[in-house]
């Protein structure tokens, strides 16, 4: 190479090992930034939703919901975990190895074992096994399990059963006990396994209570279960299927109340009660005699004390005994 192509010497080229010569100019700062910013938005937001799901976990306003939302924070606290940890490597290496802040490139010498490579592929395995048998145990135990086994399982012996039917656009229920259909409003006892059987007139909808963690189609020509545990409040369902224009006015109000008040609100109206939840409040009160009325908490399916049936739904809603 001739002195006019190249006027620099070898002597006067900087080598990697000068102090001072480097790749580039990247300022940490702009990794820092441009990283940790949404670094730092996720490990927040995460954080904040794994609290605020465990602490509901903790309190919740019903038996379903504890258990759904315990499933989430548990998975949004290991998201965060081994996510956030992953995340962080991320932005230290960034910065730590960033055009400015390292020499030429030299070969990297190999450090990594074949043990290590498997035991980082079974922890990865292992906590997704694990991640997927409790999402499972979960659903075993809330909308998988039948209304029987829930009051044995959670311990709550009172028991009381509620149809509800579905078509555009609106929910009617008929709570065991009460012997008239309800359409806006729909009232149960509280700290009871209420057991729900749904169904549909026309298309498909989707009986939802989502602050008690209920959630169940109301297929035509089929009957679907399920059931919750509530503590006394005011809860909305929705439809959570799209079933057509008036699918955002499917909407009911659950009033759950306290047992005791259940029975009287029932017998004042001339409503019979379950006897497993008479004899609940009878239990709790401490009573030694029936209460007043108990005669109807043993009556016969002529006077409405039964469970209710899709066939006992009112005839307008065109559901047959066959359904």
């Amino acid at each position: 190479m001739s002195d006019a192509q190249d006027d620099t010497t070898d002597d006067e080229r900087p080598s990697s090992a000068d102090e001072g010569y480097t790749l580039g100019k990247d300022n940490p700062w702009l990794w820092l930034v441009a990283l940790g910013t949404p670094i730092a938005a996720f490990l927040v937001s995460y954080g904040l939703g794994a609290y605020d799901k465990l602490d509901l976990a903790a309190h919740p306003p019903g038996i379903r919901i504890g258990l759904v939302q315990q499933l989430f924070g548990t998975d949004m606290l290991i998201a965060l975990i081994f996510g956030g940890a992953t995340l962080l490597v991320l932005l230290y290496f960034a910065i730590r190895y960033n055009a400015s802040a390292v020499s030429a490139p030299e070969p990297m010498p190999v450090q990594w074992g074949g043990n290590t490579l498997r035991l980082l592929t079974i922890g990865v395995a292992v906590i997704i096994l694990v991640t997927f048998m409790y999402a499972g145990t979960t659903l075993a135990n809330t909308d998988q399990m039948p209304a029987k086994v829930a009051s044995r399982r959670y311990g709550e012996s009172s028991v009381i059963h509620m149809t509800v039917v579905g078509s555009q656009w609106a929910w009617r229920d008929t709570v065991q006990g009460v012997n008239y259909t309800e359409t806006d409003t729909v009232r149960v006892p509280a700290n009871t396994v209420v057991a729900v059987n749904i169904t549909s007139t026309d298309v498909d909808h989707s009986w939802a209570v989502e602050q008690l963690g209920v959630k169940k189609d109301a297929i035509p020509g089929q009957i679907t279960h399920t059931w919750f545990v509530a503590q006394p409040g005011t809860y909305q369902v929705n439809c959570a299927e799209l079933c057509g224009k008036g699918h955002s006015k499917m909407t009911q109000t659950l009033i759950v109340m306290p047992k005791s008040q259940y029975v009287q609100w029932a017998r004042s109206h001339g409503y019979s009660v379950p006897p497993s939840v008479a004899n609940s409040v009878n239990a709790t009160s401490g009573a030694s005699q029936p209460a007043a009325g108990s005669s109807n908490d043993r009556s016969s399916p002529s006077t409405g004390g039964s469970a209710p049936s899709v066939a006992a739904a009112p005839a307008s809603l065109g559901v047959s005994a066959d359904v």
